[in-house]
């Protein structure tokens, strides 16, 4: 397959004096062996589409295009910072591979997750939308030309979040500050942890890791941002849960002897 030769563009065309901006955002994993090619034709179809739309509705437009290997997390972190002005308008438009799991159904969440083929990881299309209406624009467009069939919890991709990687204001900092803060500059005692119970298998993949440490991460990133007092029994506790419901057989062994 060709390499795309658009890995990333940051174009900046003036249509008109009104001020209105149209702010469109294009991601495509164009490097995927499978339908990388069919990717490089929505690209530039909807590149096309957009500059016709501002032309004519005689808006500015500001386009961003991350494509190959700028097709990450972090290019979607950066972009999402934009500050549109309230007469403005915001087109997402996603394209390349999409999942969900079960879990998503129990959240009443009919969106899929993005696939990032450069990190084997999905990021919910619903979290970016209503990441992007929070930024009060007139109008907000959000799609994404993806599949949404159903893959196991057990092994689909990692599911990343960028909340903390965009909303950290300086109140949830300060609260992440206090609360690691407790965890580890005012605990004292000793905490013993193992991946499993006497006679069990550990597992692993490649898409989270030890499953072990992936969840004990996890959940030391959701109490941290919580607004409740957070404590090490919760985190292990809430962790060898989780461990257990995913593997099924493997049962993490902790003892928590602190003050």
């Amino acid at each position: 397959m060709k390499i795309f030769k658009l890995l990333i563009a940051h174009l900046l065309i003036v249509c008109s004096l009104s001020g209105a901006t149209l702010w469109t955002v294009i991601v495509a994993d164009t490097l995927d062996d499978q339908i990388g090619e069919a990717l490089e034709v929505d690209v530039m179809a909807m590149s096309r589409h957009v500059r016709k739309a501002a032309k004519y509705a005689k808006l500015d437009l500001r386009l961003f295009v991350f494509s190959g290997d700028k097709a990450n997390f972090e290019a979607l972190a950066d972009i999402l910072r934009i500050e549109p002005q309230p007469d403005d308008t915001i087109l997402f438009y996603w394209t390349g591979h999409g999942f969900r799991t079960l879990s998503k159904d129990k959240e009443n969440n009919p969106w899929p997750n993005l696939h990032l083929g450069v990190e084997e990881a999905g990021i919910d299309h619903r979290e970016i939308t209503e990441m992007l209406a929070s930024k009060g624009a007139r109008l907000l467009i959000s799609i994404s030309d993806c599949c949404n069939n159903y893959i196991s919890e057990r092994w689909a991709p990692n599911t990343l979040s960028l909340l903390p990687k965009v909303w950290m204001s300086q109140t949830m900092e300060e609260n992440v500050a206090a609360q690691f803060g407790h965890l580890y500059r005012e605990s004292r005692g000793i905490i013993v942890a193992t991946g499993a119970e006497k006679g069990e298998f550990s597992f692993c993949n490649e898409q989270l890791g030890g499953f072990f440490t992936y969840f004990l991460l996890e959940n030391i990133r959701k109490e941290t941002q919580g607004q409740a007092p957070t404590s090490w029994d919760s985190i292990f506790f809430k962790t060898s849960k989780d461990v257990s419901g995913y593997s099924l057989t493997q049962h993490p062994h902790y003892e928590i002897s602190i003050d």
